[in-house]
């Protein structure tokens, strides 16, 4: 079995609640569990930052899901590669608002996402995207 990690960003559709937010959450967790895939997903500003890990398999067809998924438009799959080890093992859906969060939690996502909609992430970047995304989880776990 080939672990798969995947980071994607997208805009949401209408005007997103905390409550659907919290409905994602709950149903990925469910949908996630039966597949063993793993992941964080961030809302900020009318974006979405999600990162899964799985089964290569698994993922590549979570992610077509969600490219068909109307809650957003305009998904640009940042990278995909194999990986050795899971970075968020232990969620299978972790969901963080930035909208609720400080200021420096926030730039550091929003840099995430205007370089991915200029196009300028890519995987030479993807180092320091991670590391950004295990900054937020450390957020979750505190």
């Amino acid at each position: 079995m080939a672990l798969s990690q995947l980071l994607y960003v997208s805009e949401e559709v209408g005007h997103v609640t905390l409550d659907d937010l919290l409905a994602i959450q709950e149903a990925s967790i469910r949908n996630n569990a039966r597949h063993n895939i793993s992941g964080i997903l961030f809302h900020y500003q009318g974006h979405f930052v999600q990162f899964l890990e799985g089964e290569q398999r698994r993922v590549r067809e979570l992610f077509e899901w969600i490219e068909q998924d109307d809650r957003h438009t305009n998904v640009k799959l940042i990278y995909e590669r194999l990986a050795s080890r899971r970075r968020f093992a232990q969620w299978h859906m972790a969901m963080l608002d930035l909208d609720l969060h400080g200021e420096s939690e926030r730039a550091d996502l929003e840099e995430m996402v205007r370089g991915a909609s200029a196009g300028a992430i890519g995987f030479d970047d993807m180092p320091k995207d991670l590391f950004i995304l295990e900054g937020f989880a450390k957020l979750l776990s505190a």
